[in-house]
């Protein structure tokens, strides 16, 4: 059943090279879609859709912001992006945009549990920080884009990375890929909620001082 699989495909690619020169088979082996010298195992250029057994179909195209590629469902609100058991290690991006987005806290998957100390005393320690991203980190070799994605890398707010690492290592992580850190400002929320309940306790102990007097 394999061979015949094979052999339909195989057959199938080969018309349709001979008849509109949409498929080619280079020497080594690479497929190549509406590419005459393809330079992957499978070279495709073109829009392009799979379907699935159920639950819609994927589709490749130009449809996205900017008219950039872009994969996505045939319908919306369908399709997945890996799975519970089975998951993407790293994604990487420069905007996400979601209704959404969780992050896995289950109390079952913890051990090694202890509260947060003297969060205020570090939370007085982070410098907050106007600025804008260099041009040169935005690789992109069409003008317009680049335009926009410099336009909007201006006048941002966060931390530094290397400045909060000193205070809080835990939050920062490095892409030794790029060698730049990034931060988890997620991870700051218990950091503040702690530090919030303990200036708290000192907001009550100086009311007490206040009221003896």
């Amino acid at each position: 059943m394999k061979k015949f699989f094979i052999i339909l495909v195989l057959g199938f690619m080969t018309l349709s090279y001979g008849a509109v020169a949409q498929v080619k088979v280079a020497s080594n082996g690479y497929v190549g879609i509406n590419q005459t010298a393809p330079a992957y195992n499978l070279d495709w250029f073109g829009t392009g859709r799979f379907f699935a057994l159920s639950g819609g179909s994927l589709v490749f195209d130009n449809t996205g912001y900017g008219n950039l590629a872009t994969i996505r469902p045939a319908d919306d609100w369908y399709g997945c992006l890996g799975t519970s058991s089975k998951r993407f290690a790293l994604v990487y991006a420069d905007h996400v945009i979601a209704r959404a987005v969780t992050t896995t806290s289950d109390e079952s998957v913890k051990t090694n549990i202890k509260t947060l100390e003297n969060a205020l005393v570090k939370i007085t320690k982070l410098r907050g920080v106007r600025y804008d991203i260099k041009p040169d980190y935005f690789k992109v070799s069409d003008t317009k884009m680049k335009e926009a994605l410099e336009q909007e890398g201006k006048n941002e707010i966060g931390f530094l990375a290397q400045e909060l690492k000193e205070i809080f290592p835990e939050v920062v992580f490095l892409d030794t890929t790029s060698n730049l850190y990034s931060v988890s400002y997620t991870s700051l929320i218990p950091i503040l909620v702690e530090a919030m309940k303990e200036q708290q306790v000192q907001i009550e102990e100086l009311k007490k001082l206040i009221n003896k007097k």
